[in-house]
C-alpha cells in the first residue's frame, strides 16, 4: 500500500523499494521522499530517494508494539510517557485503536501502520516514539 505524502513526517519509519528494507524519512519533497536505510545492524548506511507510490507502511503487530515499549494486559496494549498512561485495544479486524482517556465517550483513533502510531505518539507526547527494531 502506497503512503500519501500528507501522512508522513520527517523521522517516520517506512519500507521502500522492492526488497522492503525499513528506513527513516529524512526529507519530504513534492514528488518524492528521501530516506535512510541504516536502521538494522546488518545494513550499512545508505540513502535513497523514491516516489511516494514505492513507499509502504510497516504493519503493526504485538511484537512490534513491544519493541516500541508497549506492555500488555487484559487484551489491551499500554504505554506511558512517564506522566500519563495511554490505552490501546485491538478491534475485530485486529486494528490497533487508541482509546482516549477520561471522556464519557471513548474516542477511537485507528493505527494500522508504524508511521501512523509514530504520528499519534508525537501528537500525544510531543516526542518521538522509542523504537528498537
Amino acid at each position: 500500500m502506497a503512503i500519501e505524502k500528507y501522512e508522513l513526517r520527517i523521522g517516520n519509519i517506512i519500507t521502500g523499494d522492492i526488497d522492503g528494507t525499513p528506513g527513516r524519512i529524512l526529507q519530504l519533497f513534492d514528488e518524492c521522499a528521501q530516506w535512510t536505510y541504516d536502521l538494522l545492524p546488518s545494513n550499512s548506511v545508505g540513502y535513497n530517494s523514491t516516489t511516494y507510490n514505492y513507499i509502504s507502511g510497516i504493519p503493526l503487530s504485538p511484537e512490534l508494539l513491544e519493541k516500541c515499549g508497549f506492555t500488555f494486559s487484559d487484551k489491551k496494549a499500554h504505554f506511558t510517557d512517564g506522566y500519563h498512561y495511554y490505552d490501546f485495544a485491538f478491534d475485530k479486524e485486529k486494528r490497533l485503536v487508541y482509546l482516549a482517556p477520561n471522556t464519557d465517550v471513548r474516542i477511537a483513533h485507528y493505527c494500522d501502520y508504524l508511521h501512523e502510531l509514530q504520528n499519534l505518539y508525537w501528537c500525544l507526547c510531543r516526542k518521538e516514539l522509542p523504537i528498537q527494531l
